[in-house]
């Protein structure tokens, strides 16, 4: 056999594989089950309706009918506004001048206006500001009178 005979051998042997794939592809996704109609849906005694323009309640001008004015609705509010704080408490100066920690505990130096230190654990109150807890090198903490939350890291001075 030649060349060009086996090729064309060959090329017809493909075809045929792929026909018989492709048929069986297509034989398993037609199904053997009866179709069914759709289900049609016909109206029995609906009443129609007398009214064959509608009108919406609209509170804002209809930019096509300009010239038909609209009643507008009073908006009624039931939620009272909080009120707002007008006196403000001047917050200490407060520095973070180390932390100390141990396998189980964990202790920071505060200095609270230049003069007053404290060693605190997290949790304890001091002077109006509750320890809220430590990270790497900063601390957490709330001013109990104003909810105010600082994080202060620690000084070099």
């Amino acid at each position: 056999m030649s060349g060009k005979t086996k090729k064309y051998l060959l090329l017809a042997l493909v075809v045929a594989i792929w026909g018989v794939i492709g048929y069986r592809f297509l034989s398993l996704t037609e199904s053997d089950e009866e179709r069914i109609a759709p289900i049609r849906i016909q109206p029995i005694g609906l009443e129609q309706s007398e009214q064959s323009s509608y009108q919406f309640q609209l509170n804002y001008t209809d930019p096509f009918l300009k010239t038909v004015p609209v009643e507008e609705v009073p908006v009624q509010t039931s939620v009272q506004p909080e009120p707002v704080r007008t006196s403000f408490e001047r917050i200490p100066e407060i520095r973070l001048k180390g932390i100390v920690s141990s396998r189980q505990n964990k202790a920071a130096l505060v200095q609270i206006n230049g003069h007053s230190n404290h060693m605190v654990t997290k949790g304890q109150e001091f002077e109006g500001f509750r320890m809220l807890g430590f990270g790497e090198n900063q601390i957490s903490i709330l001013h109990l009178s104003s909810d105010s939350t600082m994080t202060l890291q620690v000084s070099r001075q």
